[in-house]
């Protein structure tokens, strides 16, 4: 795991008989202390991301969405409230699925919503999109209908 989160790193180097010898480096976490370029995650937050996942779809999760949480937090860089967030917006919606769930980090990393409150806001104006959308009626031409009721005069 400290490998997956960059602050370990394997080296290979040669002896002097010329056998390959690995060794452990912890200069990238070095690196991230004096940096502090993004904070490392608090592993209790991200314990209690998979329990959520999985309080919420009422199963324990599959290998691949194990896979899918680790690469938001590793690769993506996402936070885990960020994640949570995500998963909320998902349960709103009605819709408890890794690729909706996907499509709205994706979503929110494209705007640049890096907070919660940023996430709140963006999703209520997307819910109130849907809302205005749904009861926009159209206005048809209906002088090319012939009315039944009324028959022919």
């Amino acid at each position: 795991r400290l490998i997956q989160k960059g602050l370990l790193k394997i080296k290979q180097t040669k002896n002097d008989q010329g056998q390959l010898m690995e060794s452990y480096s912890l200069e990238p976490l070095w690196q991230k202390l004096f940096i502090q370029e993004t904070p490392v995650a608090d592993p209790e937050d991200v314990g209690t991301l998979f329990v959520l996942f999985e309080q919420e779809f009422g199963r324990p999760l599959s290998p691949f969405e194990i896979e899918t949480i680790n690469a938001w937090l590793d690769q993506d860089k996402i936070a885990p409230e960020l994640i949570k967030a995500g998963l909320r917006e998902s349960v709103l919606m009605g819709k408890l699925n890794f690729k909706y769930i996907d499509r709205i980090l994706r979503d929110w990393q494209k705007k640049g919503i890096r907070t919660v409150a940023q996430a709140r806001e963006a999703s209520k104006a997307f819910r109130d999109r849907q809302v205005a959308n749904r009861y926009q009626t159209e206005k048809r031409d209906t002088s090319l209908y012939y009315n039944w009721l009324e028959g022919e005069d």
